[in-house]
């Protein structure tokens, strides 16, 4: 990898491969009664860069990657991802700041996909701050949720990548040694892949459910102590 600056211009090339080895054994006093060897392999390509103007940040990029696996008990297959982002942040006005982002996925199993976000935010004060966010997400089916065969479990080479659409506005306040956040939250997903069955004597089976909403509060509280 490498990080190549040019005034208002930066770029940033990585390339990677990364393998694993993986042995399962569901009885380890007893192998030969279930045992899963895994190898995989990732490899890809990915640059990203940003140019700061008047207008702002924007940053944009691509990624080209391939993931491999070839196991005793899943069997062998591959899959390409392509991946290209835009982010744009736009600079700070009267304590307003905003940022306009998407991302274009191709699974060489799923087809493209696209994907926007947007943030905005508000500094009432050095010490108060409003934000909200807005956004898109997805997740592809693992190997294990696709092929997997075993005494208790079974995979489903049908199922289609999880959709979420996300919302969150909070508050962040910064009162002396102690910052608090609180963020209230709704996630609205479909396609949720999870492992299920008909009956106790059934082995699990991984499917695609209908729609799940989530909604809730977050809040989280730092204390941060001075050392002399």
């Amino acid at each position: 990898s490498s990080d190549l600056n040019f005034d208002q211009f930066s770029i940033s090339p990585k390339a990677y491969w990364r393998r694993n080895d993986d042995e399962f054994l569901l009885d380890y006093t007893d192998p030969a009664f279930y045992q899963n060897i895994h190898q995989t392999d990732v490899y890809g390509f990915d640059l990203s860069s940003s140019i700061q103007s008047l207008l702002g940040t924007t940053s944009f990029g691509g990624e080209y990657s391939k993931d491999i696996i070839t196991s005793t008990n899943l069997g062998d297959y591959s899959r390409i991802k392509t991946r290209f982002f835009f982010e744009h942040n736009l600079p700070e006005i009267k304590n307003l700041s905003a940022a306009l982002g998407s991302s274009l996925f191709y699974y060489s199993d799923w087809d493209w996909h696209f994907y926007p976000g947007a943030a905005i935010g508000y500094k009432i004060s050095n010490r108060t701050y409003l934000y909200s966010s807005i956004e898109k997400a997805f997740r592809v089916p693992s190997y294990t949720e696709l092929h997997l065969s075993s005494p208790a479990n079974i995979g489903n080479p049908e199922l289609t990548p999880e959709n979420a659409l996300s919302f969150e506005t909070g508050i962040k306040m910064v009162r002396g040694s102690i910052l608090t956040d609180v963020s209230a939250f709704i996630r609205k997903q479909k396609n949720i892949i999870d492992w299920v069955r008909a009956t106790s004597g059934d082995p699990w089976r991984a499917e695609n459910l209908g729609e799940v909403a989530v909604k809730g509060l977050d809040v989280n509280i730092t204390f941060k102590s001075v050392s002399y």
